[in-house]
């Protein structure tokens, strides 16, 4: 909603101009088709298990509770699961046992996954006429071979992950004394080869085209134009992949806490998985990228969350209006206080403390993320650009780091690994001949 007292400027150029989705290279590729992502059954109503907070309430409404929201969320889709009814005396029924079961995973990630591959076994069991609480372990196994015969097929780790949710859910159902029994127990994982990954390789002068791209694309657009500033954004999610090997899921999750000082160092503190934080050092590049985007990315929120009683000054050169220098320092000062206060639904409350956030104040989502790593690899018109994700640029920070000498457990931080092994299956050139200690030994055989 735009507050009546903020007059938005007609000219397609002005700089405080209000932009939309349309005008946000993350949502709205311009120059290359990007092949969409197969979004792995996310189309069947599985956001709602991801959490999400209401919209800010109105003055006369109270807020709602994340957690009572996402309680209310999980139990509703649920509800639409191919589960049997169990006694409705009872406080524990499969609905609400499955229904804790979710809410106990941690990670909203995992919840969504869970959800998925317990969706799909149970619409399965539906189709053949099966009880869930009755099926055995021939049940699983023909289940997890129909699963197999898919095509396109689908990857060991996928099918591990799949049965490990079952084995899950059936665990807690047993403890909860709703089944008997859990047939997936003990079922054996496929192998994974951990020295093959299907992500695609980039190679050192690759990534640096990739960041040229994003370079261009800001370079495109003039000062003025509403499109500069989410370029300049995009810009800077290219470098954090990039440079600091991050997960895509740890970007979108960066908030304005975690930028900070250390020993002399600009860090960023990220969020990994398993609850594991790691403080990384940001180069003097992106140092630099981040200073000159924090201020516009301030003056973005401040306009959102413009209460209607702060009148805006005109600027009498181009016509915009623009906040005073005094007046938006102040706000930005008081800007949540005030919000709490009066619960003006001008500003997204998700979006309160995120590094960065779309043009329009939503958070940035990971297929977002995704288009625009797709759209710039077109750009810098990379060989594989159709196969380009962001967990590309992960591998090939691990790879050049690996080449250019990098011990492995310097690489394992960086990129939050638990294991080392994983460390290297994301060294796409650990087999390389150049490479092999056999080369060191015969100097030293030969002093």
């Amino acid at each position: 909603m735009v507050p009546s007292a903020i007059k938005l400027p007609h000219d397609n150029h002005g700089y405080h101009q209000r932009p939309g989705s349309t005008l946000d290279p993350v949502t709205t590729p311009a120059d290359a088709v990007v092949s969409p992502r197969p979004r792995d059954g996310l189309g069947r109503g599985l956001g709602a298990l991801i959490p999400k907070v209401m919209p800010p309430a109105s003055p006369t409404t109270p807020a709602a509770d994340p957690k009572q929201t996402l309680i209310e969320e999980i139990t509703a889709s649920v509800a639409a699961l191919a589960l049997p009814a169990g006694d409705p005396d009872t406080r524990w029924n499969p609905a609400a046992v499955t229904a804790a079961w979710l809410r106990s995973r941690r990670s909203p990630h995992t919840r969504r996954a869970y959800f998925a591959d317990l969706a799909d076994y149970l619409a399965w069991l539906d189709d053949t006429g099966l009880d869930p609480l009755q099926a055995t372990r021939p049940d699983v196994d023909l289940y997890l071979a129909e699963l197999r015969d898919e095509q396109p097929p689908l990857s060991a780790a996928t099918l591990n992950r799949k049965l490990a949710s079952i084995s899950s859910w059936y665990r807690y159902l047993v403890d909860a004394d709703i089944a008997t029994r859990n047939p997936a127990a003990t079922i054996d994982r496929a192998p994974i080869n951990r020295d093959h990954s299907t992500t695609i390789g980039l190679t050192v002068t690759e990534v640096r085209a990739l960041l040229r791209a994003a370079d261009t694309d800001v370079n495109r657009w003039g000062w003025q134009s509403p499109r500069r500033w989410p370029a300049e954004r995009n810009r800077i999610v290219i470098h954090l992949l990039a440079g600091l090997g991050l997960r895509v899921s740890e970007v979108t999750g960066l908030r304005l806490a975690d930028l900070r000082h250390n020993a002399g160092h600009r860090t960023v503190l990220v969020r990994g998985k398993g609850g594991r934080h790691r403080e990384l050092p940001l180069s003097a590049a992106l140092v630099r990228l981040l200073d000159a985007h924090l201020p516009a990315q301030r003056r973005l929120v401040a306009e959102w969350a413009t209460p209607p009683d702060l009148e805006l000054a005109e600027d009498a050169r181009s016509g915009m209006t623009r906040l005073p220098r005094q007046t938006l320092d102040l706000w930005n000062n008081e800007r949540l206080a005030r919000l709490r206060e009066t619960g003006y639904p001008g500003l997204p409350r998700e979006t309160e403390g995120l590094l960065f956030t779309t043009a329009r104040c939503k958070p940035l989502t990971q297929s977002g993320i995704f288009t625009l790593v797709r759209r710039l690899a077109y750009l810098a018109g990379l060989p594989a650009a159709d196969q380009v994700s962001p967990h590309t640029l992960r591998h090939a920070a691990a790879t050049a780091a690996l080449d250019d000498g990098a011990p492995l457990r310097d690489v394992q931080d960086l990129l939050g690994h638990a294991d080392p092994r994983t460390t290297r299956r994301y060294d796409r050139n650990r087999g390389s001949l150049d490479r092999s200690p056999a080369h060191r030994l015969a100097v030293l055989y030969s002093e």
